[in-house]
């Protein structure tokens, strides 16, 4: 392959699997979990040098949604350059790559940086800050009793676009969704439906040492802190957290997980922060 910008094909997937060790700690198993499920239907943007890659950036596709507004959207997720190729303008190429795809394809960008200091570089490039989530930590306080059903992704999809299709929000396919369920369940979590006062809400968690991590869900947090104590006793946790809109008062602006919806207010980019 000649040096330069270009599309990763299949036989670059080992050389994807060490740009990713690179840059997060995620195990091996994982890793091959994620292009297993995920290579066939993304694109990874990467830079070759000496024939093989060496900085890249994950693509996967999504639809925002504003009303009748409908826009096709990536999103930037788990960009990585190997430490002896940093610091040669690689990953800033890829960029600048991506942000000229916008315009050519007329399509939004978004990205979640993983580190604060981030921001700056992605605003550099015309980012906007365009909306942000809380991690509410909610205590056992309330035993309502629990009536839950686990759902496949088909559903989960159906009752997501349902729950948010009143404001903007980034709408994924059913593969995609499907991936997030695995990715879920690979943490020993559950992707379930929640009977409550004759209304049926969607949840998606799984456990973290003693804590319960809310990814997703249409619960408001009254409702969460109703469910609380059962939720805990559900997945065996001490305590639980959630991510929320930012419309929420509670809690530190952080990102949310990649299923969350996503406003979008700017044109071509969107950046939600940490």
């Amino acid at each position: 392959m000649k040096d330069g910008i270009g599309f990763a094909k299949k036989d670059d997937i080992p050389y994807l699997y060490d740009l990713w060790k690179s840059g997060f700690p995620d195990s091996d198993a994982y890793i091959k979990c994620f292009y297993k499920s995920n290579f066939e239907r993304m694109k990874v943007l990467v830079y070759y040098a000496d024939g093989k890659p060496v900085c890249m950036i994950n693509m996967l596709s999504a639809v925002f949604r504003n009303g009748e507004s409908v826009k096709h959207a990536e999103y930037l997720y788990a960009g990585a350059t190997l430490p002896e190729y940093r610091k040669r303008g690689y990953f800033r190429a890829l960029t600048e790559y991506l942000t000229g795809y916008a315009v050519q394809e007329d399509c939004a960008l978004f990205c979640k940086p993983a580190l604060k200091e981030r921001i700056a570089y992605y605003e550099s490039f015309g980012f906007k800050r365009d909306a942000c989530f809380r991690l509410v930590t909610v205590p056992p306080q309330g035993n309502a009793p629990l009536s839950v059903t686990d759902i496949d992704y088909k559903e989960y999809n159906r009752m997501r676009n349902k729950a948010f299709s009143a404001k903007p929000y980034a709408e994924w396919s059913d593969e995609h969704i499907r991936w997030c369920m695995e990715d879920n369940a690979f943490f020993d979590g559950r992707t379930v439906k929640i009977s409550l006062n004759g209304n049926d809400y969607f949840l998606m968690a799984f456990p973290q040492d003693n804590e319960l991590i809310i990814t997703e869900t249409d619960l408001s947090l009254d409702q969460l802190k109703e469910l609380s104590g059962s939720l805990c006793d559900l997945f065996k946790t001490e305590r639980m957290k959630a991510y929320l809109s930012d419309f929420y008062q509670e809690g530190e602006s952080i990102a949310s997980s990649i299923v969350y919806n996503a406003p979008l207010l700017n044109t071509y980019v969107n950046l939600i922060l940490i």
